[in-house]
């Protein structure tokens, strides 16, 4: 729900008009890249600034669907690969598991707040309310807490109340159902049970 203050709240995330990068270090940051890790444009190329260790991170061997990570003092930065080119478009399905993987990342780690900006929605293309109900029903039960941070205060829309849980699965009709259809067989969809909650959309 967005309240006057334009902060939205919902059972995981949180948005607010925020500077990503003035938050103390009990948050841990994450974002997305490609895997060729260029991060030339957009906010990849702020935190490639801010944190640089691009060999370390080629290291890890980046693939698509997956998270790389820097340590920073105590606090953690993650790389998650949608895409495999900078100059490409992430799908919801790439960004589906590269969460998936964030998941088992943070609670491996004992971290209970990140802070990330809207991925995947500015020069990927995403739909934000799609990728935040991923984050919804992904990190649900966790007690991991997310703070989207926005950059621009007149950008954040002022809509009602949103039940996510019923969002989730209700207005992602051609998002993550036709991931689902699709990628029946990834693995991804097989943890939590997602495929079963896909299959109630229609009486939703």
């Amino acid at each position: 729900m967005y309240g006057d203050n334009k902060v939205a709240s919902f059972s995981v995330t949180i948005e607010r008009q925020q500077d990503l990068f003035t938050l103390s270090s009990e948050y841990s940051l994450a974002h997305c890249v490609a895997a060729d890790l260029r991060m030339s444009r957009g906010i990849a190329s702020v935190f490639k600034a801010k944190f640089g260790q691009v060999e370390k991170l080629r290291e890890f061997g980046p693939r698509v669907g997956r998270v790389l990570w820097l340590r920073d003092q105590e606090r953690f930065i993650y790389y998650l690969v949608t895409k495999k080119l900078s100059s490409g478009k992430p799908d919801y399905r790439e960004m589906w598991n590269s969460l998936l993987d964030l998941k088992r990342r943070v609670l491996w780690s004992g971290i209970r707040k990140i802070a990330m900006p809207r991925i995947g929605c500015g020069l990927d293309g995403l739909e934000w309310r799609k990728v935040r109900n991923m984050l919804e029903e992904i990190f649900q039960g966790t007690g991991v807490q997310i703070l989207v941070c926005r950059f621009n205060p007149k950008s954040i829309p002022t809509p009602g109340t949103v039940d996510c849980r019923r969002t989730a699965l209700r207005d992602l009709g051609h998002g993550l159902p036709t991931i689902a259809n699709e990628f029946r067989d990834e693995i991804g969809f097989n943890e939590g049970a997602m495929l079963q909650r896909l299959h109630l959309l229609r009486r939703v």
